[in-house]
């Protein structure tokens, strides 16, 4: 089997989370002339080719005990290596490996379900997706060392010092997210907690698009957009319409949010404005053309289609909604 990274996490920065994505399946972007909206080439297994593309199915009992004791092993070996002692706890949507003191189980058993409330709020329930493989299966360490060793050593990624989680998945659809609660401290208002519910969402999110519908990627201007969307949908960014305003100003539009094969730093806020002006447009179009996106179609289209811009109408309309 051939095991397909895709990593989205964010930097914990000075104030606040900035975002620090990448993605293994990628490959380079590509756009037809005319075409502002890129469709990258491949899939989440690195596959452009069309015929290889997997359309996923609800998974069987059999298939999702499989990819459940799999990340068990997987954890056990992981804890037997850093010699920690560590717990297993499941929730309705989720399997929780940590090492967390027990005072903070209640916490994370709370984060994951409220994370997938998230997801379901933006895409998930309306369309009654195939959602993971049974219980996704969450690692959640006390500290750094043991997600950046098991990232590299496990998972074939090179974490960054700064990055407090990541999710992976494989070519059939299974996958796990890994957190640290390393600065996280007790109190509802901690910005560490905060920070830690905002990259755990996201993660989430992330491991439910690997698996919904087809194995395509989403665009990834709306994949990061749609990502900030769900990670702050109990506490918004309020500053994010200024900064994009800001991004505006300096840079006199937006194209290069689209085109970054990579958007970082400033694009965020442009891409998170962005897609939230357009679900809050019409929630309906926007799933109707992330399905459709899902399936194949070029993102130039499904825009057209969906909420009738092409890139100059986008950008219009996104200037008056960031200016109000």
């Amino acid at each position: 089997m051939r095991m397909c990274v895709v990593v989205v996490c964010a930097a914990v920065m000075a104030g606040g989370f900035c975002a620090l994505s990448g993605g293994a399946d990628r490959g380079p972007a590509s756009s037809q002339a005319g075409d502002l909206f890129p469709q990258v080439v491949g899939t989440r297994m690195g596959t452009p080719e069309q015929d290889k593309v997997v359309k996923f199915d609800k998974s069987q009992a059999s298939q999702e005990a499989a990819a459940l004791n799999a990340a068990r092993k997987q954890f056990a070996q992981m804890a037997k290596t850093y010699k920690v002692r560590t717990t297993e706890i499941a929730t309705e949507h989720f399997v929780l490996f940590t090492d967390a003191p027990a005072e903070e189980q209640a916490f994370l058993k709370k984060s994951v379900e409220e994370a997938y409330a998230a997801t379901s709020k933006q895409l998930g329930a309306a369309d009654g997706a195939a959602w993971y493989m049974g219980k996704m299966p969450v690692y959640v360490w006390s500290t750094h060392e043991p997600l950046a060793r098991g990232s590299e050593e496990f998972d074939a990624i090179n974490l960054p010092e700064s990055v407090p989680g990541y999710h992976v998945m494989t070519s059939d659809g299974t996958g796990h997210v890994a957190m640290t609660l390393e600065g996280v401290k007790a109190g509802d208002d901690d910005p560490g907690r905060r920070g830690f519910v905002h990259v755990l969402r996201r993660e989430c999110f992330g491991a439910f698009l690997g698996r919904w519908r087809t194995s395509r990627s989403l665009p990834i201007w709306l994949e990061r957009g749609l990502g900030e969307l769900v990670a702050e949908e109990e506490h918004p960014d309020v500053a994010a319409k200024k900064v994009a305003q800001d991004v505006l100003a300096a840079k006199g539009s937006i194209r290069g949010a689209f085109t970054d094969a990579d958007p970082q730093g400033d694009w965020i806020p442009v891409l998170e404005t962005v897609v939230e002006m357009m679900a809050a447009k019409d929630p309906k179009a926007m799933l109707e053309m992330c399905k459709a996106l899902k399936d194949g179609a070029r993102p130039a289209d499904a825009v057209k289609r969906w909420y009738g811009w092409d890139f100059g109408g986008l950008e219009r309309a996104w200037r008056e909604y960031v200016e109000k």
